[in-house]
């Protein structure tokens, strides 16, 4: 008998802290975006699910971490390793004076088993991963996610909050 410990449903958490949806395009998404979109697959549990984005079309499937389990401070830890993996790689590019190409996450089920899998697990239990795959065929109503990340380290109160897109405190 598996008895399967329920995880804490963020999803409220973060709907606070989008300030703002913009729609998107499939092909113009970038790794280390935020973005929503309504999905009908055979396995999909989230009807519209809310993603940080490992790669936007690789093998014709988004590649994503499910933000539903995962907190805001977790979420930008995980942000900022993305964006600085990108970040280095661009700085590459240049050192090797090869021309300015769009750097990516050029496996990103590699990419999650070598810079992420570890940080992860120590928040979700054995067996548990918020790493998604989706199809892109099964994906519409794209939107990009203009999320207010907190400043948890230069004095935050968390009590932020987001009223019609402007940021006020408490």
């Amino acid at each position: 008998m598996v008895i399967s410990k329920k995880l804490k449903d963020w999803r409220p958490f973060h709907a606070r802290n989008i300030i703002r949806e913009e729609v998107g395009l499939i092909n113009k998404l970038e790794a280390g975006k935020i973005v929503r979109f309504n999905y009908k697959g055979e396995y999909a549990t989230v009807k519209r699910p809310l993603v940080l984005i490992l790669h936007p079309r690789y093998k014709n499937k988004m590649h994503a971490i499910s933000l539903d389990n995962i907190s805001d401070v977790v979420l930008k830890q995980l942000k900022d390793i993305v964006t600085s993996s990108l970040k280095d790689k661009i700085e590459k590019l240049i050192g090797l004076r090869l021309p300015l190409l769009k750097a990516e996450i050029n496996d990103p089920q590699r990419f999650y088993d070598s810079k992420i899998k570890l940080f992860i697990s120590t928040f979700f239990p054995k067996g548990v991963t918020p790493y998604r795959t989706y199809l892109v065929k099964n994906i519409t109503n794209l939107r990009l996610i203009d999320y207010k990340f907190k400043d948890f380290y230069d004095g935050s109160t968390g009590e932020e909050d987001t009223v019609r897109g402007k940021t006020r405190e408490r």
